[in-house]
């Protein structure tokens, strides 16, 4: 494992904890994936014209949707309410 994950990152794994050589593959593969989401997108502009955002097709960086209010009250309800049926509370 140590040896594949010092592949991956193209260093000398003596000196290395396996923690570093883990948190360096990591972020090997997270620049390989913007790489390539950048040519995908840079090419699907120039064939079709249309926009494609890099960040939608790479799996490290999704965008986080914001909840509503009513989203945020009803996730709310629903935990003390879970809340209440473990401690066997009733409102």
């Amino acid at each position: 494992m140590i040896l594949d994950l010092a592949g991956i990152v193209g260093v000398d794994y003596r000196p290395l904890t396996f923690r570093s050589l883990l948190r360096m593959a990591d972020a090997r593969r997270h620049e390989q994936w913007l790489m390539a989401a950048w040519q995908v997108s840079w090419i699907r502009g120039a064939l079709t014209g249309e926009r494609l955002v890099p960040d939608d097709i790479t799996p490290f960086r999704r965008r986080i949707q914001p909840k509503s209010p009513l989203h945020i009250a009803a996730e709310s309800r629903q935990g003390w309410a879970a809340v209440n049926a473990f401690f066997g509370l009733n409102d």
